[in-house]
């Protein structure tokens, strides 16, 4: 069983905001990404700042090679070589490197183990900027792979190319809202009908399985709702009245 709060599961499977998504071109493709800074942040933001960190496990210089800098003469209708002030050819330094990034998580009194891995390449005329610039490049994409693997907050929605999954997460209109309503109804119901802890337990896992059909808001509902039903239960009480409005004030 995952460790993970309920929050934090919803969390995870939810869409990807596509205002984060970035693109590119390469090779005559477009490239859907998130940026490696966007992705530090999610995960500070979902798993807690001190609930991840991340190893890198590998990195591992794949290619060194210089080459003379080239521009294109317009006039003359080709590339030269471009040349310092001391009339020597400039130059270029490109750099490659392959990284393994294994991230940890706190997921309650488990441990969460995933890894990645990446491929970076710089190109400069100062080497070390080369070097610098291929390494960072090779961490941080191995970093997002690994963290990719949680879930679509962290990228994992771009892999699917019909991007199903990339939306604007729990940012519904009124009208789905109530929609969703009778959803959200019938879930707390269903738990309402369990007579012993182990088939409120089934109820909610199945509750939870149609989280995906609920604004959070909702989401929230069902869970307070079964939090209430499962205390009622093992203190022998019944549960309070407000339970029959789980969409009224929410649950404290």
């Amino acid at each position: 069983m995952t460790g993970f709060t309920d929050k934090q599961i919803r969390t995870l499977a939810d869409v990807l905001d596509a205002g984060v998504v970035k693109k590119r071109q390469q090779a005559s493709q477009t490239l859907f990404y998130i940026e490696a800074w966007r992705a530090i942040d999610e995960a500070n933001r979902i798993f807690g700042f001190d609930g991840w960190r991340r190893e890198t496990v590998l990195l591992d210089r794949t290619v060194t090679e210089t080459f003379p800098k080239t521009r294109f003469n317009e006039r003359a209708g080709k590339k030269e070589i471009v040349r310092g002030p001391d009339g020597e050819p400039v130059t270029m330094t490109r750099v490659g490197y392959l990284a393994k990034v294994r991230v940890t998580v706190e997921a309650g009194d488990k441990v969460v183990v995933r890894e990645g891995t990446g491929y970076g390449s710089g190109i400069a005329e100062d080497p070390n900027m080369a070097f610098e610039g291929a390494a960072k490049q090779a961490e941080s994409d191995a970093m997002k792979r690994a963290l990719m693997t949680f879930g679509n907050p962290f990228g994992l929605a771009l892999y699917d190319k019909a991007q199903a999954s990339v939306g604007t997460p729990e940012h519904l209109t009124e009208a789905q809202v109530e929609k969703a309503r009778p959803i959200a109804g019938a879930l707390i119901a269903a738990m309402e009908q369990a007579k012993t802890l182990e088939q409120l337990a089934g109820a909610f896992r199945a509750a939870t399985a149609r989280f995906g059909e609920l604004p959070e808001t909702l989401q929230e509902a069902v869970i307070a709702c079964k939090d209430e039903l499962k205390e009622a239960m093992a203190k022998g009480r019944k549960p309070r009245a407000s339970l029959a409005d789980p969409f009224g004030a929410k649950a404290a």
